[in-house]
Parts: C-alpha cells; sequence; structure tokens
C-alpha cells in the first residue's frame, strides 16, 4: 500500500529482524531489509508522532545493544527525533513483540497503531498483535512478487526459489506454532 494511502495512528511499531548488529569486523550496524526505510517514510509522511522499535537480540551477547539500539541509532542519523522513538529491546521473537509493545501500547494509552514488518511475515505478525490486543493495521515494508506466468527455465529448481521456499515454510510453521502454543487465535 502506498504510504499516502496508510491510516493515521497514535504510532508506528516497527519490528526488529533487518539490521545487522555490529560484530567484528563491522564497526556500524548494516541495513539488511528495508523495514527502516518503510518506517522513516510513514513518520516522514506524519502517519504517527511516534516510532516504536521492538526487538531484542535472540542470542544475546556482551558488549552488544539490542537490535532495537541500533535501529534507533539510524532513525536519529536519518533525522527522527530521539524524543519521537522509543526501544524495546527485550523480545526475541513475534509473541514477545507483541507482549512488549502491548504493554508500552496499554502505558501510553495508544490506540491504533501501524504495524511495520516484511509483507511474508505479516500474517503471523498481525495475528500475534491482534491476539495480543494491539489494535494494528498493517504496513508491509515490502511485497510480494506478483503472479506471473512462468518461463520454461522458471521450473528448473535454483538457490533463490530454495530460499523462497524456506522464508515460506518458516512463516507458515510459525502460525502452526504459534496456534498451538495458544500465542494467536
Amino acid at each position: 500500500m502506498p504510504i499516502n494511502d496508510s491510516p493515521l495512528a497514535d504510532a508506528i511499531v516497527v519490528l526488529a529482524g533487518e539490521v545487522e548488529i555490529p560484530l567484528p569486523p563491522k564497526v556500524e550496524s548494516q541495513i539488511g531489509g528495508n523495514r527502516l526505510l518503510h518506517t522513516f517514510r510513514l513518520y516522514k509522511a506524519g502517519k504517527a508522532p511516534l516510532i516504536i522499535i521492538s526487538g531484542g537480540n535472540a542470542f544475546p551477547q556482551l558488549n552488544l545493544l539490542s537490535e532495537a539500539s541500533y535501529i534507533s541509532e539510524i532513525l536519529v542519523e536519518w533525522g527522527i527525533p530521539n524524543e519521537a522513538i522509543i526501544v524495546e529491546g527485550e523480545s526475541r521473537n513475534t509473541w514477545e513483540n507483541a507482549k512488549e509493545t502491548q504493554k508500552i501500547v496499554q502505558r501510553l494509552h495508544l490506540n491504533r497503531v501501524l504495524l511495520v514488518t516484511s509483507a511474508l511475515h505479516m500474517p503471523r505478525a498481525l495475528l500475534t498483535f491482534r491476539s495480543a490486543g494491539v489494535d494494528v493495521f498493517p504496513s508491509a515494508s515490502s511485497i510480494s512478487s506478483p503472479l506471473v506466468r512462468p518461463q520454461i527455465l522458471d521450473w528448473l529448481p535454483s538457490l533463490t526459489g530454495l530460499g523462497k521456499i524456506q522464508a515460506v515454510m518458516h512463516e507458515n510453521l510459525g502460525i502452526v506454532v504459534y496456534r498451538l502454543r495458544g500465542w494467536i487465535q
């Protein structure tokens, strides 16, 4: 959905998972996807006055901040005011993102939030956040490829195709596991 068509909200919630933390030999964090850029554009378009960054490190390491902290640094570097950013750096998966964000939303009396994650991850994230009691509106940072008529060579196995199958299986299995755990309805 184009940024201009996104509704107004009380906050933008961006899920971590696309920023590489600065592990040696890297000295700075690296952007691996477009969630940050999409969040930046939503904020600059006036869609919400607040950005909540949700995401810790799956495996905490000494001398490293949460991934949300590194995302915050990048957004501030791009010109987003520090006071417009809330960092939630404890969560390690989508369920924890939703639970920790719900606490912030409740504490600040926020109503509607725009949820930013990849298009592939959005169905599970949306179900999880809504099950946690957060009124979210999806704002995918990427789009799924449109369906096109495959060419004959497209039917040959490829590493790209294998990666796409792995990502789809991960998300579909994630929904099943989240349902079994009671994390989504």
